[in-house]
């Protein structure tokens, strides 16, 4: 009786009765709205998630300069290596790090500086190169003034004792004077002593212009040091042999090169032998 009091009165041409399957269909519908929460795999988002992307390795600069194949590139490049019937060729790319892109490249390697371009010391500070090429420069100067002095080139054999002193000491006191010295000494001997103090810097990795420094550092030391005993230093030695000689020395540092890229020959290793003593002093023929 409760119960028929509490239900409201039937209207005119209106079933109670509900469709058997409407329960079911808004129960289904309610479970399809709730979203799903993290970690719970008994609840359904309304929309799939999408499946996550594999996992690739992508390989570290350490790892890839790991694997670098040395080849003729610019240092710094990198370049795809490939296999082909004339045997393995490289395409240059830019330097760009291949580990910042979304997949590394298959095959790419760090071109790493070729054999015939490794010189003495070139991972080495200044100083060290400094040093070494200082020593060198040193001793090849004693063993000229020697060598000057026993065949007369001053003219002077029978100098009474303290006449070198005299003249070092004027040396450091008056200008350097116009010398009047022949063609072949002052256009040829000064400047090929010029390339060869060049080339004992340029040889261990340095650049031109620490070289050309270097060069000109020694043209200093021998006018006022061992030729300013028996010659006043002379304006044309110290432009020229810097100068004349740093440009021959460049030459003949780019002709070392080119010649060591297939390796030295007999004939070549004279020929560096006679140009490039300083490279020779410094790199033996490697």
């Amino acid at each position: 009786m409760l119960l028929n009091l509490i239900k409201p009165p039937k209207a005119p041409g209106f079933s109670r009765r509900l469709p058997p399957s409407l329960p079911l269909l808004l129960v289904t519908s309610l479970f399809l709205s709730v979203p799903a929460l993290p970690g719970d795999g008994n609840l359904r988002s309304s929309s799939p998630e999408e499946p996550k992307a594999p996992i690739v390795h992508s390989p570290s600069r350490d790892e890839l300069m790991e694997q670098a194949l040395p080849f003729n590139l610019p240092e710094g490049q990198w370049g795809t290596a490939a296999s082909g019937t004339a045997g393995r060729t490289y395409q240059v790319h830019d330097s760009t790090y291949a580990g910042e892109q979304a997949e590394p490249t298959p095959g790419l390697v760090k071109a790493s500086r070729p054999q015939w371009d490794i010189y003495r010391n070139q991972d080495k500070s200044t100083f060290t190169r400094l040093k070494r090429a200082e020593l060198l420069s040193l001793a090849s100067q004693l063993a000229g003034y020697l060598v000057m002095d026993v065949s007369d080139v001053w003219k002077d054999p029978n100098a009474p004792p303290g006449t070198r002193w005299e003249n070092l000491k004027d040396a450091w006191r008056t200008a350097p004077t116009w010398d009047d010295d022949g063609y072949g000494y002052n256009y040829i001997g000064h400047p090929y002593t010029g390339a060869f103090t060049y080339n004992l810097m340029r040889s261990q990795g340095s650049s031109a212009l620490t070289s050309w420094l270097f060069s000109y550092s020694q043209s200093l030391i021998w006018e006022y040091t061992l030729e300013a005993t028996v010659e006043h230093p002379s304006i044309q030695d110290m432009l020229i042999t810097p100068n004349v000689g740093s440009l021959l020395g460049e030459g003949i540092h780019r002709l070392t090169g080119k010649m060591r890229e297939n390796g030295l020959s007999r004939k070549e290793k004279l020929l560096i032998t006679i140009l490039n003593p300083g490279y020779v002093l410094n790199n033996g023929y490697h």
